[in-house]
Parts: structure tokens; C-alpha cells; sequence
């Protein structure tokens, strides 16, 4: 009967112990992954890459940051301590969220002459990009690391904003007061037009959301008020992380029709 138990809770135990380790396992696949993994390790690579860039005085100079966000053709220039340009360098550009592994993206620069660089990388979206560049010649190395903030084409934070949707109806979108900013009521203003015509009767809502981060539901049902127009109001929450590049979507649906929808990129003061 001691032995039948003892066998009983020794099978008890690995069932747990394996439960336990699938959890871990699929957790792990699942999550996602900051740039800083280990603090510890990531000072120690941060100190040599210091060390390095400080012994061999090499630097990257950007030539200026995209205008709008996706497919972009970054120029840059290494120089050394002098400030002549390094030539014949091999350049790997690696594109990534400062806060987080998602959207990452690493290609290989091509030499445009006179220690000039290009590479062809993505910004999927607006806000800031940590950019590093892995630059060697001749058996050295360094790594310097550049934040480049990427414009939206429009921006609700400088004024409203035209987008058209699938059929050709226009929707204008303006979010006040500016500068906007995180923690207070914003007043939402929505102007549905197809060609010179208002359009009223519509069901036009606003959902505010932040790509790649979960901050809960915010979505706004707006109020008719004749000539095309629709208001209400909403509230940004703030990011625990600093982030402060947000969008809207617009979604208009018409009697008897599907809805359709406009997303609107806005960056908020705070």
C-alpha cells in the first residue's frame, strides 16, 4: 500500500513538472522578446562598443531621417576621429523599436563612394527607430547606435488629416486642442464627403490604438451634427513604455453598405 502511494506521487509530481515545462516553452516562443534581454550583458556590449568606438574615433553621420514612414534609402557617412571619411567599410544596418524586438530588420549598406553609405531598410510606421550599424575594415569593429524618429505623411498632432476610403468617399479627421496631449478629453471632429457632397445618415466611429502594444479598448461612436459632420470626444491614455505614437481608424458605414475604414497616424506631446 506504501509503495502503491509513494509510485502515485512520484507520477503526480512529473505530470506537474511537465505541465510546468510546456507552459515555459510555449511562453517563451510566444513573447516577445525586448532588445534589452539581460541588463547585465547588455551594459557589457554597450561598455565595448563604447571602448571601441572611442579607441578607432569612428562615428555615423545620418543625412537626414525619412519623411513618412515605410520603405526608405538611408545615406549616411562614416568618419573618423578627424573627421575624414572611412572608405571601404562593410555596413550591416539593423532597424528595431528601442522598447522592443518587434519589427526588426537588418540589411547590408553598399559603398556610394568617398566613404558615403546607403542601405535599403523599412519603417513600418511612425515614431522612433533604434538604428544600429555594425561597421568593419580591416579586422576592426564598432557598433554605434542612432534613434531616428520617422514622420507620418500626416499628422493629427500638426492638424486635421484627409484620407480617402475605397469608394471615393473623403474623411477628414482633426483632433483638438494641440498640441495633444495624454490624460485629457480631446475633441474629435469628422467630415464625411463624396465629391462636393456632405454625406449625413452615416454610422461613423473612431478607435484610437497604439501597433504593437495592447491599451485597451478606446473606441468612440460620434454624433451627427448635420452638413457631413460628426463629433465627440476621446481620451488617450498614457504609454508606460514613453511611446507617443498613436492612430486613429475612422470607420464610416453607410445604410445598406459594409463599412469602411481610415487609419490616421498622430503623435502626442506627451
Amino acid at each position: 500500500m506504501k509503495a502503491t502511494l509513494q509510485v502515485t506521487l512520484v507520477a503526480a509530481v512529473l505530470a506537474v513538472v511537465a505541465v510546468i515545462a510546456v507552459t515555459v516553452a510555449v511562453g517563451a516562443r510566444l513573447r516577445e522578446e525586448p532588445i534589452v534581454g539581460n541588463p547585465y550583458e547588455e551594459g557589457l556590449r554597450y561598455d565595448a562598443d563604447r571602448h571601441a568606438r572611442a579607441a578607432l574615433g569612428w562615428d555615423v553621420l545620418l543625412a537626414e531621417a525619412p519623411s513618412a514612414p515605410g520603405p526608405a534609402t538611408l545615406a549616411f557617412e562614416v568618419k573618423d576621429r578627424g573627421g575624414a571619411r572611412v572608405e571601404g567599410a562593410a555596413v550591416a544596418v539593423r532597424v528595431g523599436r528601442p522598447e522592443t524586438s518587434r519589427d526588426v530588420g537588418i540589411s547590408a549598406a553598399r559603398e556610394a563612394g568617398g566613404g558615403r553609405y546607403a542601405a535599403d531598410v523599412v519603417f513600418p510606421a511612425p515614431g522612433p527607430w533604434l538604428v544600429r550599424f555594425d561597421v568593419r575594415r580591416d579586422g576592426r569593429a564598432v557598433a554605434v547606435e542612432k534613434v531616428v524618429t520617422v514622420a507620418a505623411a500626416c499628422d493629427l498632432g500638426v492638424g486635421p488629416c484627409t484620407r480617402a476610403l475605397p469608394d471615393g468617399t473623403e474623411v477628414t479627421l482633426e483632433l483638438g486642442p494641440r498640441p495633444l496631449r495624454t490624460m485629457r478629453d480631446l475633441a474629435v471632429s469628422v467630415a464625411v464627403r463624396q465629391g462636393a457632397s456632405p454625406v449625413d445618415g452615416a454610422a461613423v466611429d473612431v478607435r484610437l490604438e497604439m501597433k504593437g502594444m495592447d491599451m485597451g479598448p478606446n473606441a468612440r461612436a460620434l454624433v451627427p451634427g448635420g452638413g457631413g459632420r460628426y463629433a465627440g470626444t476621446a481620451v488617450l491614455v498614457r504609454c508606460p513604455s514613453g511611446r507617443k505614437d498613436w492612430s486613429a481608424e475612422v470607420s464610416v458605414a453607410r445604410a445598406g453598405a459594409a463599412p469602411q475604414r481610415a487609419r490616421f497616424e498622430l503623435t502626442v506631446t506627451e
